[in-house]
């Protein structure tokens, strides 16, 4: 009887049909087993390099990350390394703009003598004042322009011999100039010469109402020689005054002797 039972397992085993042994099933397919353990093998496989390959993937990242952190640093670093240099060069130019400031406010407590030299004149201004060429077709050419930044010191003194406008007609052209007008606080006209002071209202970009800036026009005679001076843009009567007393105070130039 076992050898029956044998004889019957090997030929369910070789024809891959199941065989039943003391009641138990057997299904003998030695194929069909291999499959199986290469599948399984192959997925271990897949598993296993798929493994690899997130550990890869996650070193990467790792050495990524901490690579932008390290340019980060480095970036913020530069920032606050420029921002210092920029702060430190800051403070460089404030030092430097206020020695330059209180130098030119202590020169301008002082007074200087400027000569005119195409007008052949001169005149005492703040000693702050530079002086610039400054022809007009309008006011007259030869001309200069004197200016000082701490005085605000503001004349101009042009040659006026080819100037056809006398005190209305100037004052008639100013009025058309300002984009408001001006207003005519005083005049005065003589043999020597005229002048009139002048206010012009200032308005802002909304239409509110500003300040009030003063100037003058004066024509004046030094010998045979008549000038223009025009004072404009002065928010104050101190400064004013001062550009009206250089005005009134200019003089022939000394003839310097040749050696």
């Amino acid at each position: 009887m076992n050898r029956k039972l044998l004889l019957a397992a090997l030929v369910a085993s070789l024809s891959g049909c199941a065989a039943n042994i003391n009641g138990h099933a057997y299904n003998f397919n030695p194929i069909a087993d291999s499959k199986k353990q290469d599948d399984d093998r192959n997925q271990r496989i897949a598993q296993q390099q798929e493994k690899r390959d997130q550990e890869t993937r996650d070193a990467k990242a790792k050495q990524d990350a901490q690579a932008r952190e390290a340019q980060r640093k480095q970036d913020e670093d530069k920032r606050k390394q420029e921002a210092a240099a920029r702060e430190e060069q800051r403070k460089k130019d404030a030092a430097a703009a206020k020695v330059k400031a209180d130098e030119l406010a202590a020169k301008a407590k002082t007074t200087q003598v400027v000569r005119l030299e195409e007008l052949g004149v001169e005149l005492q201004v703040p000693g702050d004042v530079k002086v610039e060429r400054h022809d007009s077709d309008d006011y007259g050419s030869p001309g200069y322009m004197l200016t000082g930044d701490a005085s605000n010191f503001s004349l101009i003194v042009t040659d006026a011999s080819k100037d056809r406008f006398g005190l209305h007609e100037r004052i008639r052209a100013e009025q058309t100039e300002f984009r408001f007008g001006i207003d005519v606080l005083s005049m005065k006209e003589g043999k020597g010469g005229w002048s009139f002071l002048y206010s012009d209202p200032i308005y802002y970009n909304d239409g509110s109402r500003g300040g009030t800036e003063y100037g003058q026009w004066s024509r004046v005679s030094v010998g045979k020689q008549k000038l223009n001076c025009l004072i404009a843009g002065l928010s104050s009567q101190n400064e004013l005054n001062r550009a009206l007393d250089a005005c009134q105070a200019i003089k022939a130039a000394k003839v310097v002797a040749s050696k």
